[in-house]
């Protein structure tokens, strides 16, 4: 990876709460930044936990005005809509950047396999990678190293620990689906 310029744009990607009785597609929201402002909304849908959310992430970054001034990929989780796993190795390659998927907590590594098998979606499995600890957050890496991803995350972590972009993308997904936001990223 080249060494990060001032200017240097990242999307923060969130999903949007749901529900897990009744929603069959989870809105998906990415924020195009550079450390001191917002550039751009991008939005897609994809399936509660289905398959598609790495192909409609590639989609939806690779079609948009963004995709030649972005330099890497913050997501909040690996898992969007439930357990619909990133691929970020896959992500990664074919846009060409960076991915970074972010968790405040150390995953629970037994809790999701077991889930992932009991919901019969074992394949999905061998689309995680084993996370590492980046200063107060885990990250799961591809096209980056530890060392490279801790500067990045930095460079975005101005409000929080998580990477602006991304708490950005988390507050406005809320608020498109539930009228308003709340919580915390």
């Amino acid at each position: 990876m080249r060494p990060m310029k001032a200017g240097i744009r990242v999307i923060g990607i969130d999903d949007a709460p749901f529900s897990k009785r009744s929603d069959r597609r989870v809105l998906v929201i990415g924020v195009v930044s550079r450390p001191d402002r917002v550039e751009g909304v991008l939005s897609t849908s994809i399936e509660r936990d289905g398959d598609d959310s790495t192909q409609k992430l590639i989609k939806m970054i690779g079609k948009s005005r963004f995709a030649p001034i972005t330099k890497a990929i913050f997501l909040q989780s690996a898992m969007l809509g439930g357990f619909n796993v990133v691929d970020i190795a896959q992500l990664s390659k074919r846009i060409g950047i960076p991915v970074i998927a972010i968790t405040r907590k150390q995953p629970g590594a037994r809790d999701v396999a077991g889930a992932l098998r009991k919901l019969g979606m074992a394949h999905k499995l061998k689309l995680l990678r084993p996370p590492v600890k980046c200063g107060r957050l885990w990250v799961q890496l591809a096209g980056i190293d530890k060392t490279e991803a801790e500067k990045l995350i930095a460079k975005f972590a101005t409000k929080s620990n998580l990477p602006e972009p991304v708490r950005l993308a988390h507050l406005i997904a809320t608020g498109m689906a539930k009228g308003q936001s709340r919580g915390r990223a």
